[in-house]
């Protein structure tokens, strides 16, 4: 085990996994951070299934119970590190502890459950996350789901492979975007993206967000987008698309919400689970109170093999993929070094999940001249 003494060098370890191989943020970070040593190694899973499966657990249970493969734990075991960088591979208050004091975590997502977020503060380690990096992916994919359920896209051509020739599945004729009003709960990074797409093809909106309020809708047509409370929403919209963050509050679309919706209105999920009662959604469903849903996210994931979501009419389902691009994952460690070097040269919080005054006078001593170097490229960009 070789625990050095502090140098100039920076020791940081980068662990990859199936969606991301340590190889492409190690690319990056050496070009980022010329003469600092880079090590890279992969959290080696069975396939994409059980990558998921284990995310879904850490975002459930946190860290301590998601195990390391053998060589990821003996590469984190054998030296002192300044930095670790990971994306989905769990670091529990072990693993933290092999982090220098002063030093820092970088997750290339926005989620950080996958990480001991208290072991971190109590050593002064600085924890950045990566969010926005998926926003348009999401954006884009949600547009879709939107187009798929109101078009009848995907269940088309569900039918189509079967033999059949199917055009109505019992609904009216479905209308353009152009002509529709989207409700859109949650107007952050992926809602405003989301938004400047549909104002594009010629959608109002209703925007829903208690949290930025009017900063949500700045710069668009005013004549298209409106801010308004969630009731009124909910009772105008052709298409309510939520784009909102999981308070632990229980959800935030249930009966009640569902009751205000128009019979023909479409729910659109690609943020969390949680956000929705999918009971009373199923029930919606099967009594025909509400026109459809397009689902990216479940409770349960996968859904069980007699789950209602196998066999319910009036849905596009998909297997939680809506964030997952080649684009959104390699460009990942360039939104992370983007976040480091402005929390270091501006003080800027964004993205910043743990930090004290502490552990930031020790991160800008140690990495200002580095992070200025981050923003020399992004100002030539």
């Amino acid at each position: 085990m070789n625990d050095h003494p502090h140098s100039n060098v920076a020791r940081i370890l980068v662990i990859g996994d199936p969606y991301l191989e340590s190889h492409i943020i190690a690319n990056y970070l050496e070009s980022v951070f010329p003469g600092d040593h880079i090590a890279a190694v992969d959290w080696e899973l069975a396939d994409l299934a059980e990558l998921a499966l284990r995310n879904r657990h850490m975002e459930l249970n946190g860290p301590d119970h998601s195990l390391l493969t053998e060589k990821v734990a003996s590469v984190l075991q054998s030296e002192l590190w300044d930095a670790v960088v990971t994306q989905f591979a769990p670091l529990a208050a072990q693993a933290v502890e092999r982090v220098r004091p002063g030093g820092w975590v970088g997750v290339l997502r926005a989620g950080t459950e996958n990480v001991d977020l208290k072991a971190c503060q109590e050593r002064n380690i600085t924890v950045f996350s990566s969010p926005g990096r998926n926003a348009n992916a999401v954006a884009e994919f949600a547009l879709g789901m939107i187009l798929a359920e109101t078009r009848q896209i995907a269940r088309s051509h569900e039918q189509f492979r079967r033999g059949d020739w199917e055009k109505s599945f019992g609904r009216p004729l479905p209308r353009e975007l152009k002509y529709l009003t989207v409700g859109i709960v949650g107007c952050g990074a992926v809602g405003r993206l989301l938004a400047e797409k549909l104002v594009a093809l010629g959608s109002s909106l209703l925007i829903c967000d208690p949290i930025a309020g009017e900063r949500a809708i700045e710069g668009l047509p005013a004549d298209k987008v409106r801010m308004v409370e969630l009731e009124e929403l909910l009772q105008k919209s052709d298409v309510v698309t939520l784009h909102a963050r999981a308070n632990g509050d229980g959800p935030l679309i249930g009966e009640k919400q569902l009751s205000l919706m128009r019979k023909d209105a479409i729910l659109v999920n690609t943020a969390r689970a949680e956000l929705v009662d999918e009971a009373a959604v199923l029930r919606a469903l099967s009594e025909r109170r509400i026109g459809g849903v397009a689902f990216d996210v479940y409770a349960e994931e996968p859904p069980a093999a007699d789950s209602p979501w196998r066999t319910i009419e009036q849905a596009t389902l998909t297997p939680h993929m809506g964030g997952a691009t080649a684009d959104a994952f390699t460009r990942s460690p360039e939104v992370l070094c983007k976040i480091m070097a402005r929390y270091a040269t501006r003080g800027d919080l964004h993205g910043v999940v743990v930090h004290d005054t502490a552990s930031r006078e020790a991160f800008v001593r140690r990495w200002e001249d580095r992070m200025r170097q981050i923003i020399e490229r992004m100002n030539d960009q």
